[in-house]
Order: C-alpha cells, then structure tokens, then sequence
C-alpha cells in the first residue's frame, strides 16, 4: 500500500519498478495478494473519475502501464491458479507436513551444522527453562529457611 501511494507521489523508475515487484510477489506468494491488487484498481478507479483527483494517484497512463506490467508477469501464477481451482486441487496444494518433517526442514533450513547444533540447544534449553526456575524456587525457598534460621539464632544470641 505504501509503494501504492508513493507511485503517485514519487514519479521515478525505481518507485514504478519497485511497485511492479512487489506486486508480483504478493500474487506469487500469497493469494490472498490478489485481493489487494484489485482493490487497489478499485481505489484508483474510484478517484480518478473525480475532478480533482488526489495527489496520491498516478496517471492514467502510468496506471494501466504498471498494472499491465504486474498482470503480465503473473499470468503463469495465475494460470496454475485456475488450473488447480478448476481441477478440484486446492490453491494451497502442498500436503500438511508432520511435527517431524517440521523440525527436519526447519533444521536443514539452519544449516550450516554449527547453526543447526545452535538451534538445537536453543529448543533444548527452552525446554528445560521451566524445570531450572522450579529448582532454582526450591533452591531458593531453602536458602530463606536456613537465612531465617540463622536470623532466630543471631537474635536469640544476642538477647541473651
């Protein structure tokens, strides 16, 4: 949404490039992203019909150009898209991975080795946090008691 706003603001290459990318790696990776391209056609559209049209919105030309551009590059997403919906597959068709396939591809994610060993002990000593704050409270409800007692003692030394 900002690049949205600053296209019209900013009329160079690099904010008319940037816009196009963006917007191709919304549609790509997320489709959902999609509803956010259209609704950004039907605020343009919406305010460009006025005669003032605000300072956020780019030109016409510019418009259609840098939409033609994004619809261009995700015409393939798109296709498979249709393709899957029409087929009876969903648009997230990748199959749920188990809570072992998680952590063998979030490890290998983590690479090189000394990382994964890194990741490793962090999983590991998340786990075992709440067991050392449980002995560490033993610990320390021990050393009040034997605190206090020495308290009574020191008092009852020098009261006498």
């Amino acid at each position: 949404m900002y690049l949205f706003v600053l296209l019209g603001r900013r009329r160079t290459r690099p904010v008319f490039a940037a816009y196009v990318i963006v917007g191709v790696l919304l549609a790509m990776t997320h489709v959902h992203g999609l509803f956010i391209l259209l609704a950004q056609n039907v605020v343009w559209a919406v305010f460009a019909g006025k005669a003032r049209r605000p300072a956020y919105l780019t030109s016409p030309t510019r418009w259609l150009f840098a939409k033609g551009v994004t619809g261009i590059l995700i015409l393939p997403w798109l296709a498979v898209l249709a393709y899957r919906a029409l087929t009876g597959g969903a648009p997230g068709w990748l199959p749920v991975p188990g809570w072992a396939e998680l952590l063998a591809r979030g490890l290998a994610l983590a690479s090189p080795p000394p990382v994964q060993w890194l990741v490793v002990g962090l999983v590991v000593a998340a786990l075992v946090a709440p067991l050392g704050a449980y002995y560490d409270d033993t610990q320390k409800q021990e050393f009040d008691r034997v605190v206090a007692d020495i308290e009574a003692e020191a008092r009852r030394t020098t009261a006498s």
